[in-house]
């Protein structure tokens, strides 16, 4: 089964997903990870992001494509140190790789803090 979302759909649905090239590029931000975490689009992976949980031996592509089917603690390496948790996923029409996930927020108040709505979250969401 293959199943298409336009760009804004995919947003609307994964509103903080991460893609990543074979060259440990992110290609690719969702629109509300942006928000609070701007400028990472075509920098590397590792120079903005810290996995926290499921940690890998090496800082390569073929490591990380070792963290399909786990769940995934990132940590975003801006000022307010944003953890994000989710998966990841091996796209195989393009080789890249997927993060879905949301932030960890414990309260409203830190949604509040980071300058988030209730419209930057997927409806899906079990924070919201």
């Amino acid at each position: 089964m293959i199943v298409k979302f336009e760009d804004s759909q995919f947003n609307r649905i994964f509103p903080f997903y991460i893609l990543i090239n074979p060259d440990l590029v992110v290609s690719s931000t969702g629109k509300t990870l942006e928000k609070i975490f701007p400028g990472t689009k075509g920098k590397s992976f590792f120079e903005n992001y810290q996995i926290k949980k499921s940690e890998i031996e090496a800082k390569d592509f073929e490591s990380m494509q070792l963290l399909v089917n786990q769940m995934i603690i990132l940590e975003c390496l801006d000022s307010q140190r944003t953890i994000l948790r989710g998966q990841i996923e091996l796209l195989s029409d393009n080789g890249e790789l997927l993060f879905i996930g949301s932030p960890w927020f414990s309260s409203m108040e830190q949604v509040s803090e980071n300058k988030l709505s209730i419209n930057d979250f997927a409806f899906h969401d079990p924070l919201i």
